[in-house]
C-alpha cells in the first residue's frame, strides 16, 4: 500500500483506495479526507481575507503610502508604495545604516 501524494490527484486516490482494499477503514479515510478539505478551505478564506484586508487599506491611502509586510521575525519583507510618490525608501531593520 503506497500512501504517497500523487501531484495531480492529491491525497484522495490512495485514501481511497485503502479503504477499498481494506488497509483502512472508510471512516478513517473520510475522517483523513475531512481534515485535508477543512485545512485547505480554511487557506483559502485566509488568503482571501489578507487581499481583501489589503484592497481596503489601499482605498483611502494616499500617495506615498508604504506597506511593509514581513513572514514573521526575522522572515522575508515585502514592502508596496502606493502612488507615484517614492519619497521613503522601506528597509529592514538589520540594513538599516
Amino acid at each position: 500500500m503506497k500512501l504517497i501524494r500523487i501531484p495531480a490527484a492529491g491525497w484522495s486516490v490512495p485514501l481511497a483506495g485503502a479503504a477499498t482494499c481494506g488497509a483502512i477503514s472508510w471512516r478513517a479515510a473520510l475522517l483523513a479526507l475531512g481534515i485535508i478539505t477543512t485545512c485547505g478551505a480554511l487557506g483559502l478564506f485566509t488568503e482571501w481575507q489578507r487581499r481583501k484586508t489589503f484592497a481596503e487599506l489601499l482605498k483611502s491611502a494616499p500617495d506615498g503610502t508604504v506597506i511593509v509586510q514581513q513572514d514573521g521575525p526575522g522572515g522575508q519583507v515585502m514592502a508596496v508604495t502606493w502612488g507615484g510618490s517614492s519619497k521613503s525608501a522601506v528597509l529592514p531593520p538589520e540594513d538599516r545604516s
